[in-house]
């Protein structure tokens, strides 16, 4: 049989003024299904399968653009260094997100000379043996009202079963700066 559990291939349908099993048979199903046949009259497969496709995107359309972005950098900026990389990204940003992410950029670069840079997903990132350990994500980036300062799993934050990996920014001050200082030198580690 061609359905799960040996059951054949057939498709609930939930806009159906049935709102029942529509009795469908699809391509592929087993053809020793004797079961109804009886196919909803305002059903269309194709229409059926367009609405699925169009409503069950697993990503959001601020993923879809930062998925692009990706892909934009892959092939325009592999020609950059990864500081003018950075330095491209800061220049988009608005003004206040731009003296916090050239903020960090200073105190992240400063914690060790084997940090190196360049843009993940159109943020300025910071590497060890190219493995991203931290990231500036600015809040224009996802129309959030925070920017974040995030780590990835190659940062060596772990304590205990339990920990955090991305912080709220909303202005840089001295406790934020040594905060940030303190995690990246404990990320490297």
């Amino acid at each position: 049989m061609g359905g799960l559990g040996g059951l054949p291939w057939r498709c609930i349908i939930t806009t159906c003024s049935h709102d029942s099993w529509c009795g469908l048979t699809l391509p592929g199903s087993c053809a020793n299904f004797s079961g109804p046949r009886a196919q909803c009259e305002s059903f269309s497969y194709a229409r059926h399968m367009a609405e699925q496709k169009k409503n069950t995107s697993a990503f959001t359309d601020a993923e879809r653009n930062a998925m692009k972005e990706r892909a934009r950098e892959a092939r325009e900026f592999k020609k950059l260094s990864g500081e003018e990389q950075v330095s491209r990204k800061i220049a988009e940003m608005t003004p206040a997100e731009q003296k916090m992410a050239t903020a960090i950029h200073t105190l992240v670069m400063g914690v060790s000379p084997e940090i190196t840079t360049k843009t993940w997903y159109g943020m300025p990132a910071y590497y060890m043996n190219d493995k991203v350990i931290c990231f500036f994500q600015p809040g224009s980036k996802f129309d959030s009202r925070y920017s974040t300062f995030g780590f990835q799993e190659a940062a060596k934050l772990d304590d205990g079963v339990f920990w955090a990996t991305s912080f709220a920014l909303l202005e840089m001050n001295n406790s934020v700066k040594e905060s940030i200082t303190r995690l990246v030198t404990q990320a490297i580690s």
